[in-house]
C-alpha cells in the first residue's frame, strides 16, 4: 500500500483503539510509558539536548502528533523536530525523594495534538542525574523502552566524543502499517 503523503499517515488498528480511549479521557496518564535512566555524574545539557534530538530524528514516531479530520484520526510527522527537555536542578533534593518526583513527572497527561514524547532531567544532590523519558503508549510499548534507552545513551556517548551518532536501523512507521494491512 502506498501512502499519498508520508508526513500524514493513518493509524494502525492498535493506535485506533488507544485513540478512542484517549478521546474518552484525555487527562489520563494511564497510557504513559516511562523510562528513568540514572547517570552517576551531572550531564552536559547541550549534549543531552543534541542526543535527544538525534533520538527523535532516528525514531520519527516520537515526533508525531495525532489529530482528526472529518472524524477520521491520523498521525502527522514534522521535519526538524526538537526535543523539549525540561531541566530540574534540584541539588537539595534527598535521594529517597527522587522516585516520588519521577512519578509526578510521569503522571502528567499528554495532549496528543501537541506531542507524544517528553524528556525530563532531574539533577540530584549526590551529583547524579536522572533522565526520564516519558512516551504515550500510542507510539511505544514496554519493549520499545530498552531500545530508546540504549539509543539515547549511545547518542550521548558519541556526542561526548564529538562524533555524529550512528544507531542501529529500526523499522519505520510505514513499514509497520504496510505489514499490518497485508496481514489483515
Amino acid at each position: 500500500m502506498q501512502w499519498s503523503n508520508l508526513n500524514t499517515l493513518p493509524l494502525s488498528h492498535g493506535q485506533q483503539a488507544l485513540w478512542l480511549i484517549y478521546q474518552e479521557n484525555p487527562q489520563s496518564s494511564a497510557y504513559n510509558v516511562s523510562l528513568p535512566l540514572r547517570f552517576s555524574q551531572p550531564l552536559d545539557h547541550d549534549l543531552l539536548q543534541q542526543a535527544l534530538n538525534d533520538l527523535l530524528n532516528h525514531h520519527t514516531v516520537l515526533s508525531c502528533i495525532f489529530a482528526e479530520q472529518k472524524g477520521i484520526p491520523y498521525q502527522q510527522f514534522g521535519a526538524n523536530i526538537q526535543a523539549n527537555l525540561m531541566i530540574f536542578p534540584e541539588t537539595d533534593i534527598a535521594p529517597n525523594v527522587v522516585p516520588e518526583r519521577l512519578q509526578h513527572f510521569a503522571a502528567q497527561p499528554f495532549d496528543l495534538s501537541k506531542n507524544v514524547f517528553r524528556a525530563t532531567l532531574l539533577e540530584c544532590a549526590n551529583q547524579t542525574s536522572v533522565v526520564l523519558l516519558d512516551i504515550h503508549h500510542i507510539v511505544a510499548d514496554a519493549a520499545s523502552l530498552s531500545i530508546l534507552g540504549r539509543d539515547l545513551t549511545t547518542c550521548y556517548a558519541q556526542r561526548q566524543q564529538e562524533q555524529q551518532p550512528v544507531l542501529l536501523e529500526t523499522a519505520k512507521v510505514t513499514d509497520y502499517l504496510t505489514w499490518e494491512q497485508k496481514l489483515l
